[in-house]
């Protein structure tokens, strides 16, 4: 399955093992990671913009501010801690 909501529900039910983000799956009642099994980063992020507005200020500001969100939540979205947690 290439949905991960299908591949959780399969999972939750008993349909054998999925490769989910920690932020994710940690949220998702009746999975859990596997014991051992450390997470890891297979997910780049790209933020697009049109040549001509990637110099303005606000794009700037904008990606600032996604940069700094995103820099909060680094230890979820590394699977270092838990949702749950």
């Amino acid at each position: 399955m290439n949905d991960a909501m299908l591949q959780a529900e399969a999972a939750r039910c008993g349909f054998g093992l999925t490769v989910l983000p920690c932020f994710f799956g940690d949220c998702i009642e009746g999975l859990q990671r596997i014991p051992g099994c450390d997470p890891y980063p297979s997910y780049d992020l790209w933020i697009l913009s049109h040549p001509d507005l990637r110099d303005a200020a606000r794009m700037r500001k904008f990606r600032e501010y996604i940069a700094a969100a995103i820099d909060r939540k680094k230890p979820m979205l590394a699977g270092q801690t838990t949702v749950r947690d």
